[in-house]
């Protein structure tokens, strides 16, 4: 037998044995023979089949039932994610709506607020926060009401209370601080048909309203009206034209024929009038070269139609000059060569800005992203470019905020190329930017650069070369001529060693003071020779050197002003001294000078070294061919961003100044 059975035939055995014990009890208790008897066991067999069949029925009665409930909570939560699926459904189109009504409400020029059924405002345009006088982003959230003072609160309560009983779109006209509003009120209605919002439209009129309280004004003196005024009865006959009509056809030159003035459509606007379907009609009336707004109102009490005609031109020519220009505007958006992009700035729930969208975009702009503007317009740009957003979000959160455009260069690695963006506001959250693609200015300063360093290292070898050729001639006429004399003095000093010892110590000296001499022209040479001992010991030293090798070879004073040692670059350092070099080498060749100047300053801006003979002098601006000298020292200084200016005219000397700027400290 299964477990299932045993557990449904357990009750049923359990039953038949109380009773017959129960039974065999009763006998007992009567005095009767207590047997376990055929009865006995007829009646417990009978009371077992009974009880098994009994509660095998009401077990399987229950599993159908547990059946049933299974199926009918199985179907009841497929509904209810049916009924949850339908439910985010009607909300995505809700919020989708919301935002749609959003967009509108911020792209019409009227005052735009929605609410929620109890006042509370959902959404508002700048246009409604401005003539409110708050921040458009207070306005979410709070009553309406917060926002009047409390008798105007006062006044439009009692239209929020009707259009929630009625559930009517409502109209009304009401005045607050001197000017007056045109306000909309509709219901909005949900998918149920109830009413789940509030959308209010307010227009102000106050220039209308005046307008046509001047014109009634106006129309109770047709004569004296300055703008062109006729009446015209029920037939089409013109039976008053004021003066001004009259002067306006003049200056026109079209006579004294009114009925110029009159529209087309008259016959039909007449009719209208007669029959009071209508009580006015507006038209633009071309007269002549001149173009008129015209309003054409019935006047009871003359039993005629009169036409007020204001002369338009001007604004029409504007309004068709604006549209030409804005077309030609198109164009150029279309066609020119740079991108062009408006965006729109997105911030989170706290203000800051997160991301941005793209609203507009040229032809142009594809060339420079790589997208098509269809593909690009209305989307963000984290789903675009999400790389971009760390180098231009901070830029483009600084110019909505600051108002003040920026500009920088950047390279987009997505197309390959260079762009210089400008970026500018445009209003409110939107900004603008203008790209540009230097990918080719890029190049050519490439180019240059390498031309430059090409350039550099040919004046390298040449100034190379120069200097092995002015060191082999230093060594011709300074060295190997000091050798030269101090071989003579020797061979005096022997010479005379037996003979007169005065004149032999006399070539000894000589010898010896050329021999000085010669250490010293050497160690300069040598120093030219070797630049790693500017390094080491400094241009200072190396300029000291320098002169008192000068002043041993030539027998010319010197006079010398050095400054501590200065803070330069070694190549600086190394250009100073080549510049000082050719300077000084210059005025002993072609100068003549009986004295020299050198003179070093550090200032915290920069180094200045000065130069200056009082020889023959020269004039600056003739041209000497072959001689680089000056133009290699002025190439030398312009290198290190300084400058070389020289002064000299024939007779009054040479001096020479070179302006070096201090090295500007990494992070400044």
């Amino acid at each position: 037998m299964k477990k299932s059975s045993l557990h449904i035939a357990a009750p049923a055995i359990l039953l038949s044995v109380t009773i017959i014990l129960l039974d065999v009890v009763m006998d007992r208790l009567v005095g009767g023979t207590v047997a376990f008897n055929l009865p006995h066991v007829i009646f417990a067999s009978v009371v077992v089949v009974l009880a098994f069949i009994s509660i095998r029925w009401s077990t399987e009665t229950r599993q159908r039932a547990e059946a049933v409930l299974r199926q009918a909570r199985d179907d009841l939560a497929e509904r209810v994610a049916e009924r949850t699926a339908e439910l985010e459904e009607a909300n995505e189109a809700l919020r989708t709506s919301e935002e749609t009504a959003r967009a509108l409400m911020n792209a019409i020029p009227e005052s735009a607020i929605l609410l929620d059924t109890e006042g509370t405002v959902l959404a508002s345009n700048a246009t409604a926060a401005t003539r409110l006088g708050v921040p458009v982003e207070t306005m979410p959230g709070s009553s309406l009401f917060d926002f009047f003072p409390p008798d105007v609160a006062e006044r439009r309560r009692p239209y929020l209370d009707r259009i929630r009983q009625e559930q009517q779109p409502l109209y009304f006209v009401d005045e607050r601080e001197g000017r007056i509003f045109d306000n909309h009120q509709h219901p909005v209605f949900g998918a149920d048909g109830r009413m789940i919002r509030i959308a209010i439209f307010s227009q102000d009129i106050t220039e209308r309203k005046r307008s046509e309280a001047r014109i009634h004004h106006l129309s109770s003196f047709p004569a004296l009206n300055p703008n062109p005024v006729l009446e015209v009865n029920a037939s089409g006959t013109i039976t008053f034209v004021n003066p001004s009509a009259a002067v306006a056809l003049e200056h026109l030159g079209l006579g004294d024929d009114a009925s110029l003035f009159l529209p087309a459509d008259m016959a039909t606007i007449l009719e209208a009038l007669a029959e009071g379907h209508e009580d006015g009609f507006l038209r633009d009336v071309q007269v002549g070269d001149a173009i008129f707004a015209e309003s054409i109102q019935v006047i009871p009490s003359s039993e005629v139609v009169r036409v007020y005609a204001f002369d338009i031109t001007k604004r029409v020519r504007a309004e068709d000059a604006l549209r030409a220009s804005e077309e030609k505007y198109r164009l150029l958006f279309q066609n020119m060569a740079e991108g062009f992009a408006l965006y729109e700035l997105l911030n989170d729930e706290q203000g800051v800005a997160v991301d941005w969208r793209v609203l507009e975009v040229n032809k142009a702009y594809e060339s420079h992203t790589g997208i098509a503007p269809d593909r690009i317009v209305g989307r963000r740009i984290s789903e675009l470019f999400p790389d971009a957003i760390p180098e231009y979000l901070p830029r483009f959160a600084q110019v909505v905020a600051t108002r003040t455009p920026i500009e920088w260069e950047t390279y987009a690695r997505v197309v390959d190329r260079h762009h210089r963006v400008s970026t500018f506001s445009a209003g409110g959250n939107r900004f603008a930017s203008v790209i540009e693609d230097i990918t080719e200015r890029r190049r050519s300063e490439a180019a240059l650069r390498q031309a430059q360093a090409e350039l550099a290292l040919d004046l390298q070898k040449r100034t190379a070369l120069e200097e092995r050729q002015r060191l082999a001639r230093e060594l011709h006429d300074s060295v190997s001529q000091a050798l030269y004399g101090i071989s003579l003095g020797v061979h005096t000093a022997l010479a005379q060693l037996d003979t007169d010892r005065a004149k032999t110590r006399d070539a000894l000296d000589y010898a010896l003071s050329l021999t000085h001499g010669g250490l010293k022209e050497m160690r300069a040479l040598i120093f030219e020779l070797r630049p790693e001992s500017l390094e080491k010991e400094g241009l200072v030293a190396a300029l000291t050197r320098q002169v008192e090798a000068l002043c041993a070879r030539h027998n010319i004073e010197v006079a010398m002003s050095l400054c501590d040692e200065p803070d330069l670059p070694l190549a600086a350092k190394e250009a100073l001294y080549r510049i000082s070099l050719e300077a000084l080498q210059n005025a002993i060749r072609h100068a003549r000078p009986n004295r020299l100047d050198l003179h070093l300053a550090c200032a915290p801006d920069g180094v200045t070294l000065e130069v200056g003979d009082d020889g023959i002098g020269f004039d600056p601006s003739a041209e000497f061919p072959g001689h680089l000298g000056l133009r290699s020292m002025r190439e030398r200084a312009q290198a290190l961003g300084g400058g070389l200016d020289l002064v000299s005219s024939p007779g009054c000397g040479t001096r020479l100044t070179v302006r070096v700027p201090a090295p500007v400290a990494p992070g400044t």
